[in-house]
């Protein structure tokens, strides 16, 4: 039978060499790499379908891995959250001094055109493997909805699957059409589309016919 001093607590002293030793390592500065894979691998699936805030949090704190960032919640979460946090995002820098954007998130037009020729067949409602542009190009869609209607009048929503823009279609329209391919409409995009629609003929009016004294 067991007694009290089976249970006995190892003295202080003994315990004090591996606190020492797991203090170290949680005060120890993490490694670009080790702070990388616990965003991308613990922060950003731990996030709710729903928690569009902690989403664009984690694209303020590490600016250096948003590519990286957007494609793991669209994973996760589907692209309506990274559209959301997208969206949030743009509202909270529209408050505070703009900062030059990075490199990386502007992709060349060729990039663009090029990709848009590529880019992967919807399976079951979804988009897999959706390069950055594109995931960028629908938040800029959804925050220009004016834009957005000119350009499906005018091209008769021949760029749209299942009653949204899709992006590629709409870089490839505009390669085809001499502008530059982002998938992106914007008033430039609409007024071009706009600006190729068929004129319909004026009707020639007949004269009245004097009337029969």
């Amino acid at each position: 039978m067991s007694t009290a001093e089976d249970f006995t607590v190892a003295p202080q002293e003994e315990l004090q060499p591996w606190a020492q030793e797991a203090l170290a390592q949680q005060e120890a500065p993490q490694t670009k790499d080790a702070a990388s894979n616990d965003v991308l691998l613990f922060q950003v699936p731990a996030l709710s379908v729903y928690d569009f805030e902690g989403l664009a949090k984690i694209l303020a704190d590490h600016p250096d891995l948003h590519e990286q960032i957007l494609a793991t919640a669209a994973s996760f979460h589907g692209n309506t959250m990274v559209e959301r946090a997208l969206e949030l995002r743009q509202q909270q820098t529209a408050t505070t001094p703009a900062a030059a954007p990075k490199a990386e998130e502007a992709t060349a037009p060729t990039v663009v055109a090029q990709q848009a020729e590529e880019q992967p067949k919807e399976e079951q409602g979804h988009w897999s493997d959706e390069p950055g542009w594109v995931v960028r190009a629908r938040a800029f869609n959804a925050a220009h909805e004016d834009d957005v209607n000119l350009f499906n009048i005018a091209t008769g929503f021949s760029c749209t699957v299942h009653g949204r823009v899709d992006p590629a279609a709409v870089a490839r329209w505009q390669a085809e059409h001499g502008v530059d391919p982002d998938g992106r409409i914007g008033k430039g995009t609409a007024d071009a589309a706009w600006s190729l629609m068929p004129v319909e003929q004026a009707q020639p009016t007949q004269a009245a016919e004097p009337p029969v004294s």
